[in-house]
């Protein structure tokens, strides 16, 4: 197959890695959690205790790919990879429970929809969970149970509590939208690392092919922009005409109208 075919964009788009839609996280890898060894649950509760308030202990481990949240209308997964490879952490994370109190339910419930959509869910009437810590070492690798243990032990050591100061739900919402922007992007990057290997793969032995390809592809990107520009002044224009009262259109030959403002230069 000629290089200009193997370097093409329907080829490359084609890519699982390569989905235009960059919303779309389906392609996203999965790892399942560690096995849990047999008696680590009851050891554990023994070392926290029992939280009266929701008969479970205040500190509980949960598994970054599994751990999800309601956000604006959805669960989704809350502990997002910063890689964008995977569908979240790939690490076992350690989480301290905070009461009800922490968010006024008035507020709440004022805030909860954003016209028919309900961004907040019910209030949290057993209370939230916050994180407290990551389970790796110190070159970023997952760390098991037996770390997330000890990480536990250190919780209890340092006499940690739930944070029961009130929070601004405002500043919450605005962290879900950051959390979006975030999630996409480092996704969005995490494409252009794919593509980049499949085209160097594709060109090994022909360098100047990469380079040629990548800058074909900035100029298509460059295109789309400005096409893209063009299109919204042209909707902008059109919508500010069918604003203007009919007083404002010149008749012309033929029974054809223009807006006064394109005659006198105007805008």
């Amino acid at each position: 197959m000629p290089l200009e075919e193997r370097l093409s964009p329907s080829l490359l788009m084609d890519h699982k890695m390569n989905k235009e839609d960059k919303e779309d996280y389906s392609n996203l890898t999965y790892l399942p959690p560690p096995e849990k060894p047999r008696e680590w649950d009851e050891r554990f509760r023994k070392l926290i205790g029992i939280n009266a308030a929701t008969g479970e202990p205040w500190l509980r481990v949960v598994w970054g790919m599994d751990r999800k949240k309601f956000i604006a209308g959805v669960e989704e997964v809350w502990y997002i990879d910063p890689n964008g490879k995977y569908v979240g952490m790939p690490y076992l994370i350690l989480e301290k429970w905070a009461p009800p109190q922490t968010y006024d339910r008035a507020e709440w419930e004022e805030s909860r929809y954003d016209g028919t959509l309900d961004v907040l869910g019910a209030f949290p009437e057993k209370g939230v969970w916050d994180f407290l810590c990551t389970v790796r070492n110190e070159k970023m690798e997952p760390g098991g149970w037996d770390m997330a243990y000890r990480r536990a032990e250190e919780a209890v050591y340092n006499a940690e509590q739930p944070n029961a100061r009130k929070r601004n739900i405002g500043l919450m919402i605005d962290g879900y939208k950051k959390r979006k922007e975030a999630q996409a992007e480092a996704h969005k990057e995490y494409r252009r690392q794919v593509q980049d290997e499949l085209i160097n793969e594709i060109t090994k032995g022909e360098p100047n092919a990469a380079f040629n390809f990548a800058t074909d592809r900035a100029e298509r990107t460059y295109t789309k922009k400005n096409l893209r520009k063009k299109r919204e002044q042209e909707e902008r224009e059109q919508l500010a005409d069918e604003q203007l009262p009919s007083s404002s259109f010149a008749i012309l030959p033929h029974g054809l109208t223009i807006p006064k403002r394109d005659i006198l230069g105007g805008h």
